[in-house]
């Protein structure tokens, strides 16, 4: 009797993921379970469409398999399969790091539209704080590059583990922009002020984590979750760190959760700042928020 691995076909083993995922709970199994093998063949998932007979090896089979019960387990899938994209860039993600969710390319957008706003097409110098993988600020980055301006980034984490990834993921920025990487609690100690701080700091209030998906709590780092009793204790700190870091009209645009738009404009209100109105993400829940600094 022949045994499964003898014949492995795109089609066989993409029911079997399929399977699998979904007996362990997991709403998307069909598209997760093609993905996973898009992902470890490195083939797109075109091919893998027109081609459903091709037999797969067997220690392809094999990799397939642990990658599914690794996902079973609710392992986050970008760790799985080691990136993820964001903002039309592939970065490489891990444990140690948050997963970049497609609602922080608003953050993105939204800073790179007041930059615009602002009318200047000169140098820019750009803080990603609590920047994990890096995916917000070089994503920005990489964006105003293309938009002519002359960036300089430093991206800034408390957390070695998340710095390690946010160094590899720098060779995604083109070479003219100038880079820091820098280890420190929200901002650096020796930098002229900044015309942009974005961050996406920890706003889950610490007794809601161990509610959420298994893919968030057990998985990802904690520390880059909690965000104290409220959720809101980094951008009450954000915010009074960050005018002595800001030139007079520069911004910091703040991501937060659906439900922290009007505390997160009040905190910047307190300090000074000029707010600027809540942006939707894709959900169409308030997502993004931005102070100027006027003092």
């Amino acid at each position: 009797m022949s045994s499964r691995e003898d014949v492995a076909t795109i089609r066989s083993i993409r029911r079997e993921l399929a399977e699998q995922l979904a007996l362990a709970g997991l709403a998307e199994a069909q598209h997760e379970a093609l993905l996973i093998v898009a992902g470890t063949l490195a083939w797109p998932v075109s091919r893998l469409l027109a081609e459903p007979e091709h037999r797969v090896s067997l220690q392809q089979a094999e990799q397939l398999r642990r990658r599914a019960v690794r996902r079973a387990g609710h392992e986050p899938l970008a760790y799985i399969l080691g990136q993820t994209a964001f903002g039309g860039l592939d970065f490489v993600v891990g444990p140690g790091t948050l997963v970049p969710r497609p609602d922080s390319e608003v953050l993105v957008e939204t800073a790179r539209r007041l930059l615009a706003e602002r009318g200047s097409r000169g140098e820019v110098r750009l803080l990603d704080t609590c920047t994990g993988s890096g995916a917000i600020g070089i994503c920005l980055a990489w964006q105003l590059d293309q938009d002519g301006y002359r960036v300089r980034l430093s991206l800034v984490d408390r957390e070695a583990d998340a710095l390690a990834w946010a160094r590899r993921n720098s060779r995604l920025l083109p070479e003219r922009v100038a880079l820091r990487v820098i280890q420190a609690d929200l901002f650096p100690g020796d930098e002229d002020p900044y015309d942009l701080v974005t961050a996406n700091p920890p706003y889950i209030p610490s007794g809601q984590i161990d509610h959420l998906m298994p893919e968030v709590s057990v998985h990802e780092p904690r520390m880059a979750l909690d965000g104290g009793p409220d959720g809101l204790a980094f951008y009450r700190r954000l915010a009074g760190q960050a005018p002595a870091h800001l030139r007079r009209d520069g911004f910091l645009v703040l991501e937060h959760g659906y439900d922290q738009a009007d505390a997160i404009s009040a905190i910047l209100s307190a300090q000074g700042f000029a707010v600027r109105p809540a942006v939707l993400d894709f959900g169409g829940h308030l997502r993004v928020t931005a102070g100027q600094a006027v003092r």
